[in-house]
């Protein structure tokens, strides 16, 4: 069965960064090797012939939007809510074109959609079958009124994670907060309309808040456990036990910074930032100690998934050692195996788990 990664940034690097996915990761690579583009976002990782080989079936793939205060110099961002919904609309026909231009890939909109997809490739060679999107908001402000939820819902949006930092909606990652009127808004239009709620980026007010008024399917995307790093940026207990015991996943962050303090810090003598390897990275076996640590916290062998944010503000500098490309997922599967993962847990963190979950919360 194909790998699921949760959560990948694909649209938003083709519209900021120009970077032609379907070509391959080889070609953007050529185009962008020693640019301010590679300095900026790092040495890419994603592309059609990268997931093929790696066995990446489905993907969690944003509609990411970054307030103007915090884009990366020259990148595309927003300053009030209609250039929010302008930007992730944008986000939206680059997938819609990809799946009406090329066959790669195909948008899930539906638990038949999914079926269909596993189906293609348990009958298809994986160079044959399409790639499957599941289509994340990763922070709501293009949800520019109430009404607009609905209107996402019929463009194929399937989940949203309010947060990212602090907005209109929520508290979010360094900036402190509670859900706000508008947030517990959003949060009953998303039960209303069948929306899963992503976890990730909120702020722990606002998480807690959430928690207490949505009572429908949540994930964590893309976090690790707060006891592998003390970071508001991963979950703290409370999500994860939640997370459990409502049946859902968290999907791993693969960045070396998300899965050791030691992750992601300068090689001495070298300035961080430049996208050209200055970093130390981490190996995989703290992939592998973070997945136990989920799994011990959550209470529940299947809360793990995978979700690793792959090109989503980084590269291969600050990925694990072991991992150049999103190919490299064919890897993960020893490392686990080496730590004691059964297989039937490795098929879990690999697909299964994902799979399990977005069955039961996809209409």
């Amino acid at each position: 069965m194909p790998i699921a990664d949760l959560h990948e940034d694909i649209a938003y690097n083709v519209l900021a960064e120009g970077r032609d996915y379907l070509s391959g990761n080889s070609a953007i690579r050529a185009r962008e090797r020693g640019t301010d583009i590679e300095k900026r976002a790092g040495r890419a990782m994603l592309g059609l012939p990268e997931w093929r080989e790696g066995g990446v079936g489905l993907i969690g793939a944003t509609l990411f939007v970054p307030p103007r205060r915090f884009a990366r110099q020259g990148e595309p961002s927003y300053v009030h809510p209609s250039g929010a919904y302008e930007l992730a609309r944008a986000q939206l026909a680059v997938y819609e074109r990809w799946e009406r231009e090329s066959g790669a890939v195909r948008i899930l909109r539906s638990r038949l959609d999914l079926e269909e997809l596993l189906a293609q490739h348990r009958t298809n060679d994986s160079t044959d079958a399409p790639i499957g999107l599941v289509l994340i908001m990763e922070n709501a402000e293009p949800v520019r009124t109430p009404d607009d939820v609905a209107l996402f819902w019929e463009l194929g949006v399937r989940i949203i994670g309010p947060a990212w930092k602090r907005n209109r909606y929520a508290g979010g990652t360094g900036e402190p907060g509670p859900l706000t009127a508008d947030g517990r808004e959003l949060l009953a239009r998303m039960r209303d309309a069948g929306l899963i709620l992503d976890m990730t980026h909120f702020a722990d007010q606002a998480a807690a808040d959430a928690l207490k008024v949505f009572d429908g399917p949540i994930l964590a995307s893309h976090a690790n456990s707060r006891r592998t790093l003390n970071s508001d940026r991963q979950l703290p207990d409370f999500v994860l036990q939640e997370i459990g015991r409502r049946g859902g996943v968290a999907g791993q962050l693969l960045a070396s910074w998300g899965l050791s303090s030691e992750g992601g810090q300068a090689r001495p003598g070298t300035e961080a930032g430049s996208g050209s390897g200055e970093y130390v990275p981490v190996s995989l076996a703290a992939a592998a100690a973070a997945a136990h640590t989920v799994i011990d916290v959550s209470g529940r062998s299947d809360t793990i998934a995978l979700g690793s944010d792959f090109d989503g503000g980084f590269g291969s500098e600050l990925a694990p050692a072991e991992m150049d490309t999103v190919a490299d997922m064919r890897k993960l599967r020893g490392f686990f195996s080496g730590a004691g993962f059964s297989d039937a847990e490795i098929e879990g963190y690999l697909w299964g788990n994902a799979i399990r979950f977005l069955r039961r919360a996809l209409p």
